[in-house]
């Protein structure tokens, strides 16, 4: 919401990179070796799991993989800021926070 409003990229660019690279330790190697899933798991240590299928897992990480390599593609290789790399981020926060708090995995 910062960036629509302000139209300032810096967030942006700081982040997604980190997503991006989150995005293909979950696809190549697993939840074993992300940052973002050991700092998930650090919180969430005392719960008891919810297992769900891997192939579904896996599809909506490649799925996140290919939506942060268009955006940053878009904004890093041709400089194109403004609603196309916004929309991009928009629904792959809708999806990540459909799974987080709905349970639906996409």
């Amino acid at each position: 919401m910062y960036t629509f409003l302000t139209k300032d990229f810096f967030l942006v660019q700081l982040v997604l990179p980190l997503f991006f690279l989150n995005f293909i330790i979950l696809v190549l190697w697993g939840p074993k070796y992300s940052p973002i899933s050991m700092l998930g798991r650090f919180f969430v240590r005392k719960q008891k799991p919810e297992y769900v299928g891997a192939i579904q897992k896996r599809f909506a990480w490649s799925l996140g993989l290919i939506m942060s390599g268009a955006v940053m593609i878009l904004i890093f290789g041709f400089g194109v800021t403004g609603i196309v790399p916004l929309s991009l981020c928009g629904i792959c926060l809708i999806l990540m926070w459909m799974e987080s708090s709905l349970g639906i995995c996409v």
